[in-house]
């Protein structure tokens, strides 16, 4: 049986190939670890207890960009919200950096860390990505409530912010 659990296992990350490699959008998985590095507001590197590190892309969220207001709020939070936390990471996809796409949970929290920072007003749902009606839901009460950036009159979201600063790039010719 031990035998049978070991190769099935193999199925999924073999050893030394990392989870960004392995992955199968058809066969999701879940992986354990600690937070060792807050990159920005909705990316952290997730290293697990087999010392591989992951670089992780909050699913289906999009906290502002450096340079952006409440960017630094952002980043602190997921940092408070993960350090020193034995994290549950399900992942559901890989963006186009390589990143591996995931809802985050902490101990004793059935509610995404995603959710957490939207309900904050932290950051937004990416609804060019995802249609989930409880991360619509936490914008809309954090926009009624003007918790965090939604305290601004005229909050630009990251995607526009990205965009306005390509447009701005001189061409190479």
């Amino acid at each position: 049986m031990h035998l049978l659990l070991f190769f099935l296992s193999l199925l999924f990350v073999l050893p030394g190939q990392p989870a960004e490699r392995a992955f199968n959008a058809s066969k999701p998985i879940t992986l354990v670890g600690r937070a060792s590095h807050i990159a920005d507001g909705d990316s952290f590197t997730l290293l697990t207890a087999d010392k591989q590190q992951h670089r992780i892309r909050l699913n289906a969220i999009d906290a502002p960009e450096k340079k952006q207001d409440f960017y630094k709020a952002a980043k602190e939070k997921l940092g408070a919200l993960l350090t020193g936390q034995v994290l549950r990471v399900s992942v559901t996809g890989r963006d186009r950096y390589g990143r591996l796409l995931a809802d985050v949970f902490t101990p004793g929290n059935d509610s995404s860390v995603n959710l957490r920072l939207i309900s904050r007003g932290l950051a937004w749902h990416f609804t060019k990505y995802s249609t989930d009606p409880s991360l619509q839901k936490a914008e809309q009460d954090a926009r009624l409530h003007k918790r965090g950036l939604w305290q601004q009159p005229q909050p630009l979201a990251p995607w526009l912010f990205r965009a306005a600063r390509r447009s701005r790039l001189p061409t190479k010719t």
